[in-house]
């Protein structure tokens, strides 16, 4: 298992944290009675939706309704290079403001909390033990601004039972690209065009991977990812993410 100083880092920010800082609501921001976990009020914990069927058999995409799991109608199209993808909430409420803390506003405490939802929430639904969990790399740059990164965290904290197949080397991202946030999804796709390199193509080759991320939207991240461990000779590809945009 690869560790790194950013890591420790993180955790010496969340102990601080912990420490100096009261108790808030991650979604809203209320100020709570005590320390919980997870780190949400009532209102913003009754908001977050666990992500359950139907949903699409590859990607993951939540359908509205009720009914079995199926293909949509991009990955009937061929349009997900992953073999699976599962998410373990919806991207909305308390969730997307918990995410933007703890990627932006370098809230430690979100990890914890959402470790406990994950746990109680059966978010991991029917992904089987990998050979190797990646989380989605930054590029150095962004890694040092930052200080962290937030996929590789997500794993440490909530797939506890993964940690010895976690590496945060065979997966590079060796080109700096723009934030995806305001970009369409062909815009997404054209700009993460051979940004991802796997360094040791040996360390992958047949083997199955879980990649690990924070959200999954266009899924034009995770699609990029997969092309290069594809290339490289992974076996299978499947994704974990906390969150699934609807």
């Amino acid at each position: 298992m690869s560790l790194s100083w950013q890591a420790l880092g993180f955790s010496l920010t969340k102990a601080c944290q912990d420490l100096l800082f009261p108790p808030r609501c991650l979604g809203c921001g209320l100020r709570l009675a005590r320390w919980q976990r997870p780190l949400f009020c009532d209102a913003c914990l009754k908001e977050i939706r666990p992500l359950r069927s139907p949903y699409c058999t590859t990607c993951g995409i939540p359908f509205a309704g009720a009914g079995d799991n199926h293909l949509c109608g991009a990955c009937l199209r061929g349009e997900c290079l992953l073999d699976r993808a599962r998410a373990a909430f919806v991207y909305q409420g308390g969730v997307v403001q918990a995410i933007h803390g703890l990627k932006y506003g370098r809230q430690a405490q979100a990890l914890e909390s959402f470790a406990t939802l994950v746990k109680g929430s059966g978010g991991l639904h029917d992904l089987t033990t990998p050979d190797l969990v990646l989380p989605v790399p930054l590029h150095p740059r962004r890694l040092r601004q930052r200080g962290f990164n937030q996929a590789e965290e997500l794993a440490r904290s909530c797939l506890p039972d993964w940690q010895t197949l976690l590496h945060n080397d065979l997966l590079l991202r060796h080109y700096n690209t723009p934030p995806q946030i305001r970009l369409s999804a062909v815009e997404r796709r054209r700009n993460l065009a051979e940004a991802f390199a796997v360094p040791l193509p040996e360390a992958v080759t047949g083997h199955c991977i879980l990649l690990v991320d924070d959200v999954m939207t266009t899924g034009a991240t995770l699609n990029a990812c997969a092309k290069v461990l594809r290339r490289a000779g992974a076996k299978n590809i499947a994704a974990w993410t906390l969150a699934r945009t609807p």
